[in-house]
C-alpha cells in the first residue's frame, strides 16, 4: 500500500499533517527540518511526502528503519528517538511522532520497506 504525508512549514517549523492532540509531537529533528528547507524549491512552506511500497531493497530512496528501534517501540513503553536512514545519511524522529504515523497511515514499516519520494505540490 502507497501512503502520502502533506507537511507544512509554520513559523519557521515544519509539521506533518496527521491527527494529534499534542503539537509537541508532530516536532521534527533538526536535520529533518534543514532537508525539508532545501527541498523546498518553491519556497512555499508545503511539501508531500509519499512512501511507496517497495518488494526490495534497492533503491537509494528507501527509508529503512532502525531494526532495534522498531522492535524496542513494539514492545516497550519507553521513549526514545527512533533511527531511520535514506540514502546513506540517518535522520531521528520521535517514538511519538511515529507511533502517530502508525496510527494515523497504518503501515507496516516492521515488515515492509517503502520508497520515500518529497513533491513541491501544494497540499
Amino acid at each position: 500500500m502507497n501512503y502520502r504525508i502533506g507537511i507544512k512549514k509554520l513559523g519557521g517549523h515544519w509539521y506533518p499533517d496527521i491527527e494529534h492532540e499534542n503539537p509537541l509531537d508532530l516536532m521534527l529533528d533538526e536535520k529533518v527540518e534543514r532537508a525539508l528547507n532545501v527541498l523546498d524549491k518553491n519556497n512555499d512552506g508545503e511539501l508531500l511526502i509519499y512512501l511507496w511500497e517497495t518488494y526490495t531493497f534497492v533503491d537509494n530512496n528507501t527509508i529503512v528503519f532502525n531494526d532495534d528501534d522498531i522492535l524496542r517501540f513494539l514492545t516497550t513503553e519507553d521513549t526514545f528517538d527512533i533511527h531511520f536512514y535514506v540514502s546513506d545519511h540517518e535522520f531521528v524522529i520521535s517514538d511519538s511522532l511515529f507511533s502517530l504515523i502508525e496510527f494515523d497511515l497504518n503501515p507496516n514499516f516492521h515488515k515492509t520497506f517503502y520508497k520515500i519520494e518529497i513533491s513541491n505540490r501544494t497540499i
